[in-house]
């Protein structure tokens, strides 16, 4: 009792997917394993906002048998890679443009002079 301040990150609700590890559709839920807010909603007095916070820290401390969720990978990623590949997928783009229309007006050319 008293008073609590969280530090956290506010994050949408998940999406239930297929062949994915799922909560139960029925019965009280102790522990989730996807943060399914429509699941959630059931067994709460009041309805619940369409958001949830991760906490990343709290004072007073949380309980140690409480588990933390993994803070995202912020890092480039694939994504550099990814930017890489579709910069050369357009300019591959271009230049089959640029010939196209080269062998067109060549083509246009040969027809004109003869």
């Amino acid at each position: 009792s008293g008073q609590v301040q969280i530090i956290g990150r506010v994050r949408a609700p998940e999406i239930r997917r297929r062949f994915r590890i799922s909560d139960p559709t029925q019965g009280e839920l102790l522990e989730v394993s996807n943060i399914d807010l429509e699941r959630l909603n059931i067994q709460m007095p009041s309805e619940l906002a369409p958001i949830y916070v991760e906490v990343l820290e709290s004072q007073p401390p949380d309980s140690p048998e409480l588990s933390r969720i993994a803070a995202p990978a912020l890092s480039t990623g694939s994504h550099l890679s990814y930017t890489f590949q579709w910069f050369t997928f357009s300019v591959f783009v271009l230049a089959g443009w640029i010939i196209v229309i080269r062998r067109k007006i060549k083509t246009m050319r040969a027809i004109k002079t003869s």
